[in-house]
């Protein structure tokens, strides 16, 4: 993650004894070579004379050979999980508990990062987008002087998990989006929670609590003097106690949230489609004037800001979501998710009302008969072109219910 040194250790800093176990260890860490063969390897080396080898290498070489390695050559770089109190639904009681759930604050995983990162690049703003470059120049035109800004974005979404994919992992994760390469797409994570336990609102906002607070200290530069809720640091955080009010290697700001929109009307209580007092937190369009995308429609010269939608909020009776408490949040950062709106959305309907279109050219005397028709010419297709995301099969309930467009 943006090492400061070609290898994997500093020349200087290293004895000479040691760069054989280092060398070899990136090998293995890497993949580059298997977990039977690095035993081998520390354990000839052992006997031709190698030195700070001789705890790997006796190292059984046998099937448990590459988990053994693991254990003796991480060294513990990563944070302590931060637990906090959350409110879950328990199932069996049919009742809400409040249980203790891991976190990784980002201002103790970004101090780990930065330690081991190249600074300039790891602050770079060349991925930005134009709406959040433009976020994070104002908000730093209001900030003090002091260590390097790091642009950082939220994303949530549900993960499917079990062999038959009937249950669910809700995921809170954030990504450096300024970054162009390397490690631009890595996602690293805050915290998971099972769907069956969350309670609409409620888990996440917890969560998300305990997020905004950690991110109050990125925004400031320091590490926080007690828990996020005003709490004292237990016995267990003596570590964090030590660290208390010393300055981070850097400072962050969101300047992006990415989600679904069931997440955004969910979580983040942005309006859904079917409001009647609008569908958009970013203007005025309603069930009337949101299917006009003309030049002239209404709803484009009737722009909503920050403000507008905290107003919307108060006057609903609805309690913001505990992300707004971020430094400088703005409602403009909630990001159009593309995944969600063109692949699992305008496409689908696209291809799906294609499809309907295609059966109607198709062999066979009934819609089912054509649809299968329909379906191996897609599987010709797949052969033909290599495609490896293919559909398992295809069936008319997929291109519309009850017989109308998808």
């Amino acid at each position: 993650m943006f090492s400061k040194h070609s290898k994997p250790y500093d020349e200087a800093a290293t004895s000479p004894s040691k760069r054989f176990r280092h060398n070899a260890a990136d090998l293995f860490l890497k993949g580059e070579v298997s977990g039977a063969r690095m035993a081998s390897l520390f354990a000839d080396a052992e006997q031709a004379g190698a030195r700070s080898v001789s705890d790997v290498a006796k190292t059984n070489r046998g099937g448990h050979a590459h988990r053994d390695l693991l254990r003796k050559l991480r060294r513990r770089h990563w944070p302590k999980l931060y637990h906090a109190d959350v409110r879950v639904w328990n199932r069996r009681l049919q009742a809400m508990e409040v249980i203790s759930v891991p976190a990784l604050l980002p201002h103790e995983v970004l101090s780990v990062v930065a330690g081991r990162s190249n600074m300039e690049a790891l602050c770079s703003r060349e991925g930005l987008s134009a709406a959040a470059r433009a976020h994070l120049t104002i908000a730093e035109a209001r900030m003090s002087p002091g260590p390097p800004i790091l642009a950082m974005g939220l994303w949530l979404d549900g993960t499917p998990c079990n062999w038959d994919r009937s249950e669910g992992v809700e995921t809170i994760a954030y990504s450096f989006p300024g970054l162009a390469q390397g490690i631009a797409s890595l996602r690293l994570p805050f915290s998971v929670v099972m769907q069956k336990h969350c309670i609409k609102q409620e888990t996440l906002d917890d969560l998300l609590q305990v997020f905004a607070w950690s991110m109050k200290h990125l925004g400031l530069g320091i590490n926080p003097a007690r828990r996020h809720g005003g709490s004292p640091f237990g016995a267990s955080e003596q570590h964090r106690l030590k660290m208390s009010g010393k300055d981070l290697p850097l400072r962050a700001l969101l300047v992006e949230v990415r989600a679904d929109w069931k997440c955004l009307k969910d979580v983040f209580r942005l309006p859904g489609w079917q409001e009647n007092a609008g569908c958009c937190w970013r203007c005025t369009a309603d069930h009337e004037t949101r299917r006009d995308c003309s030049s002239t429609a209404v709803w484009r010269n009737a722009r909503l800001g920050h403000w507008d939608m905290i107003a919307r909020w108060m006057e609903a009776g609805v309690t913001p979501s505990p992300i707004l408490g971020c430094p400088f949040f703005d409602i403009s950062i909630f990001a159009l998710d593309w995944l969600h709106i063109m692949d699992l959305g305008v496409a689908c309907d696209f291809m799906g009302n294609f499809f309907k279109l295609l059966l109607k050219h198709k062999p066979g005397h009934t819609q089912a008969l054509r649809c299968q028709a329909l379906f191996r010419d897609v599987v010709d297709y797949y052969e033909r072109m290599g495609v490896e995301s293919r559909l398992d099969n295809l069936t008319l309930q997929m291109l519309g219910k009850d017989g109308g467009a998808s």
